[in-house]
């Protein structure tokens, strides 16, 4: 592996592999992993709605796995999105544009223990998680949603306001502008070099200082152009589109990385969201909500990262 001491002061400017986002590696001198910790304090009511015990105080259950369940899907009590297509009356000015908000909100509970989160999982009840996501995601498409958002906050910081581990999906009836993105400029990179830049940073991320683990096809490593501290991401090495085309030993792989990576953060207390994007190549974000965005970054939209990818993928493979 290669040697990486001499990052440390680092200051740089580096590129996206294939989109046009910029971040500024500004290594703090002497800084380690475990000097970002913090404690989470968290606040929690006399009832949890997530809990066993407590089903008749969600909305309708969807879906459950097992018999005691292990898993539940159910709508959100709160949603961001709903089948009402209600409008304001207010029209749109200029080139703006007026939709109703047409989708479905839903609550996956990962585990019925409450003091369990996905982290304390093992890989093959983190398997069966991404077979849920991966039901949800066809039942909705074919209910005629655009895109589907499978997404985790975890922590204050991450933006949960539930301590009970769970994800959330929302199905649009558009397409989100990042992912719309994303697409494009993959398709104008396998244009012009003739292969997926997905699969082209598979292979060149499989060995090298940014390496964090291969397993079944799958590898995890932290992106070149990192915008947070110790951001992850997980991918088939091949072209997979969306969870029903991956293999068994890629799924099984895939829940293997996610599960490192969450046991690595859990242990300095890090907050963080992860988030699914599929169509193109299916991958997992992992982003850390460690720092926060100041004005430099609302303003220029170019990232200054603390803790270069380097650094964060050799904490990843060795929790040092």
């Amino acid at each position: 592996m290669t040697k990486i001491s001499w990052l440390v002061n680092l200051m740089e400017l580096r590129k996206d592999y294939f989109q046009n986002k910029w971040v500024i590696i500004a290594e703090k001198r002497g800084v380690r992993p475990h000097e970002f910790k913090k404690l989470e304090e968290t606040v929690e009511g006399s009832v949890c709605y997530f809990c066993p015990g407590s089903e008749g105080l969600t909305p309708p259950e969807i879906m459950r796995i097992g018999k005691p369940w292990r898993v539940r899907v159910f709508p959100n009590k709160f949603p961001a999105v709903d089948g009402s297509g209600q409008l304001s009356g207010f029209q749109p000015i200029m080139d703006a544009k007026l939709l109703p908000a047409i989708g479905t909100h839903e609550v996956i509970v990962e585990t019925p223990d409450h003091k369990q989160q996905l982290a304390d999982l093992p890989a093959a009840r983190i398997r069966e998680i991404f077979n849920v996501y991966s039901q949800r995601i066809e039942q909705l498409e074919a209910q005629g949603a655009k895109y589907v958002l499978v997404f985790k906050n975890n922590g204050r910081a991450g933006g949960t306001s539930l301590v009970h581990s769970h994800t959330q999906i929302i199905s649009l009836p558009i397409m989100p502008h990042h992912v719309v993105e994303e697409q494009k400029d993959a398709a104008a990179y396998q244009k012009k070099h003739g292969v997926s830049p997905y699969v082209a940073m598979a292979k060149a991320e499989s060995k090298g200082p940014r390496f964090i683990m291969e397993s079944g096809g799958v590898v995890a490593f932290a992106p070149y152009a990192s915008a947070y501290n110790f951001q992850a991401r997980i991918l088939p090495k091949r072209t997979v589109k969306r969870f029903s085309d991956l293999k068994d030993k890629e799924l099984a792989g895939m829940a293997l990385c996610l599960s490192k990576v969450l046991k690595r953060l859990k242990s300095i207390n890090a907050a963080y969201n992860f988030f699914i994007h599929y169509g193109t190549h299916l991958h997992i974000e992992i982003t850390p909500r460690i720092a926060t965005w100041a004005g430099f970054e609302l303003s220029g939209g170019v990232i200054i990262n603390s803790v270069s990818p380097e650094l964060a993928a050799r904490y990843f493979r060795t929790g040092k």
